[in-house]
């Protein structure tokens, strides 16, 4: 009975002048509704920003973790709030990713999603039977 769905992007700005829990779009902090609630928080040591998930290099949230920085249009934040982060992934694991492909058994495999490292590691791990390609960024593929 409590919770309020946030209306339009006045009403996001008129709510983060009270005390609340905000639920939000953008695990890694790089655009989305999340920025507002980071531009009005991000000074204030007794808020928090809980991350639920992979933060990508680079991304806001990676910095957070690992420098209390974060970039919200164009501008350095040093973060003062509190940063938590908890393993709450949709994703399935590495083991029943490997599993499910190998049922499939595609002719090839396209893997676009994760750093590096990640990709050449799941790519590692499929049946040499199968095709496995990581693009490079701006890579053409032809399917």
């Amino acid at each position: 009975k409590k919770i309020q769905f946030v209306k339009n992007h006045q009403h996001r700005l008129e709510i983060v002048k009270d005390q609340a829990i905000f639920l939000t779009t953008s695990g890694m902090l790089v655009g989305g509704p999340v920025l507002n609630y980071l531009k009005a928080f991000y000074k204030d040591k007794k808020s928090a920003f809980l991350l639920t998930g992979y933060q990508a290099p680079q991304s806001n949230g990676r910095l957070m973790l690992e420098e209390q920085k974060a970039y919200v249009d164009g501008i350095g934040l040093h973060i003062d709030c509190e940063i938590l982060q908890f393993d709450f992934s949709a994703h399935i694991g590495r083991k029943e990713l490997v599993q499910l492909i190998t049922q499939l058994k595609p002719k090839k495999l396209i893997i676009n999603h994760g750093d590096a490292e990640s990709c050449e590691a799941l790519a590692e791990a499929i049946p040499e039977s199968i095709k496995v390609i990581i693009p490079e960024l701006g890579q053409t593929i032809v399917v």
